[in-house]
């Protein structure tokens, strides 16, 4: 080993970054939400030729997840059935290719050993580890945005109509993976400014090639365009956001990232439970800010010394989710290893570099810490399933009739494994709603619900509740499961 260059013995670990990753194929896997439309909408291209949400009781075709992904796995399906084993496998092609694109694009920063330091955080990242076991299209939109910007910065002193051709139809088929328009605008914007404007036209051109997904899509009642729209999605009220509330939500957004989100995902999974009031809490702030002020300053130093595609893209891409009506850490994940390149030169500068160990070493341990209970389940077999949900649509699948229609939070999920047909749990329901919908029963999650400022909200408690309260000879509880937290099921009593 010892003769072998730096960058063959990266080569090794991104191997053994593959390899620790396909152990997690042969482990159970849940499938819920995201993943759940992915697989009905593959199974409906590969079995129907449509794009069709068949667990609703009327199908309709499908108008908010973008069809490139689902379109891979009806590939997968044709050729090999729909065994997730098979269906995992791509997951594990694309992150692989993934690294390596990663590890490319940070040669032209980074020396070699600060190269290994990034790959290391962010392979290893437990945020990023559930991306890879599950089966959703982040990993593939992360290739194709990585795979973009590497072929752009490779060749961008030298780029011709042919690279620029080849990099927007990268850029526009990872828009067709998922609603994602930062970086098509991204290099629009770069090569105005560097005052390319032959370029320009060129991949304005192309991005015509989206409109058809943008009309199809958008207008409609569940896309998201209603939710940009939608003044609070926390509380579900669907009130329309005014012009006034715009700002407002940017620097609410602004605050939630710093002191929230940005920790939560440097430390994820342990500052995620850290919430107001709890005596780490000026920590995880403190955290957020020093860690922004970092990311900043780095992001300063470098754009003066060498400003690329990628300096246009985290601003673009930053403005973007600040503007957006909710926040979660997992939009900060694409635009994370730059993040972290520009922590490196920011802790290259005279004044910061005495914390230069302190913050690596700060960043390194719950990552290591969260790997070694990560490999301690897997290699103990320690189930992934939900117990308590998994009981209750056993019992849903042997007790119910196949005509039943389930209001849910998860109808996707509830769907996959019982076969069942439902609607979602999405506003306070009327008992008017509930018959119009002829509503059989009600599946309830006792710990699952909304999350607003940091407290939860729970689903029968906000919505249901005072209707059973005003209403008790509509609803009976049938179900209760024996796994904690508990998950109830009702039945509705009307007579249609």
């Amino acid at each position: 080993m010892g003769c072998l260059s730096y960058k063959t013995k990266i080569k090794y670990l991104i191997i053994i970054f593959i390899l620790y990753y396909a152990c997690f194929l042969f482990h159970e896997l849940w499938i819920e939400k995201d993943a759940a439309m992915y697989l009905l909408l593959a199974k409906s291209l590969a079995h129907e030729g449509k794009y069709v949400d068949n667990f609703l009781p009327v199908p309709k075709t499908h108008t908010r997840i973008p069809p490139g992904y689902p379109f891979i796995l009806s590939l997968v399906i044709r050729t090999f059935g729909d065994r997730l084993l098979f269906l995992r496998l791509p997951t594990l092609i694309f992150v692989g290719f993934s690294l390596i694109i990663l590890f490319k694009i940070l040669s032209k920063y980074l020396p070699n050993k600060e190269i290994v330091l990034i790959l290391v955080l962010i392979a290893l990242n437990p945020f990023f580890l559930t991306l890879v076991h599950t089966i959703n299209s982040d990993i593939l939109y992360l290739l194709l945005s990585w795979l973009g910007i590497f072929i752009f910065l490779d060749n961008e002193k030298y780029l011709n109509y042919k690279k620029t051709l080849l990099v927007t139809l990268i850029i526009i088929a990872g828009f067709y993976i998922k609603t994602n328009i930062c970086l098509y605008f991204s290099l629009a914007i770069y090569l105005l400014l560097r005052k390319r404007y032959r370029h320009f036209s060129l991949v304005i051109l192309l991005g015509l090639t989206m409109l058809p997904w943008l009309i199809y899509a958008l207008p409609k009642a569940d896309s998201y365009t209603q939710v940009f729209f939608t003044k609070d999605v926390y509380s579900q009220s669907h009130e329309t956001i005014r012009a006034l509330d715009i700002p407002w939500r940017f620097f609410l957004n602004l605050g939630y990232y710093v002191g929230k989100d940005l920790p939560d995902l440097l430390f994820y999974p342990y500052f995620k439970r850290i919430t107001f009031g709890n005596l780490l809490f000026p920590v995880k702030i403190g955290l957020g800010l020093l860690f922004s002020f970092l990311f900043l300053q780095g992001f300063y130093f470098l754009s003066r010394r060498k400003f690329t595609l990628i300096e246009v893209y985290i601003f673009v891409y930053f403005t973007s989710i600040l503007f957006w009506p909710y926040h979660d850490e997992r939009f900060l994940f694409p635009i994370y290893p730059f993040l972290l390149v520009y922590l490196i030169f920011s802790l290259s500068g005279k004044k910061t570099k005495p914390l230069g160990i302190p913050i690596i070493l700060c960043l390194l341990a719950p990552v290591l810490i969260a790997n070694f209970q990560i490999s301690q389940n897997l290699f103990s077999k320690k189930t992934f399933q939900k117990l308590a949900l998994s009981e209750a649509y056993s019992w849903l699948k042997t007790n119910t009739s196949p005509a039943a229609i389930i209001m849910s939070r998860d109808c996707p999920g509830v769907y996959f494994y019982t076969m069942r047909k439902g609607l979602s749990l999405e506003s306070k329901p009327t008992i008017t709603e509930l018959k119009t919908k002829k509503i059989d029963y009600i599946l309830i999650e006792k710990e699952t619900g909304l999350t607003s400022q940091g407290k939860k909200i729970n689903d029968f408690d906000k919505y249901l509740k005072p209707l059973f309260e005003k209403y008790p000879n509509y609803f009976s509880l049938v179900y209760t499961s024996s796994a904690k937290p508990e998950v109830f099921v009702y039945r509705t009593n009307f007579l249609y």
